[in-house]
């Protein structure tokens, strides 16, 4: 696992095949990411749907987030991301 800091969070739930899709989308593509099982997480059931894929904020900054695999508006959310 590399050091760099995460900078995308992607919310998934299970046997969600879009889900899966967008995992293995940002593996291809080489992007560090932190994948939460809203399945997990009880507090998380009020979001309808997953995945909901987010690039964080530097401190002090609003982040993005996209819900849903759209190609392009995930590409350049993640274009700036550094490769592992």
């Amino acid at each position: 696992m590399s050091k760099s800091k995460k900078t995308i969070r992607i919310f998934t739930s299970t046997g969600c095949n879009i889900c899966k899709q967008s995992t293995a989308y940002l593996r291809k593509q080489g992007i560090s990411f932190e994948e939460i099982n809203m399945d997990d997480y009880p507090e998380l059931s009020n979001i309808p749907v997953a995945p909901v894929i987010c690039k964080l904020g530097k401190k002090g900054k609003k982040g993005k987030c996209v819900i849903g695999f759209q190609k392009k508006v995930l590409d350049e959310l993640i274009k700036k991301q550094k490769k592992k």
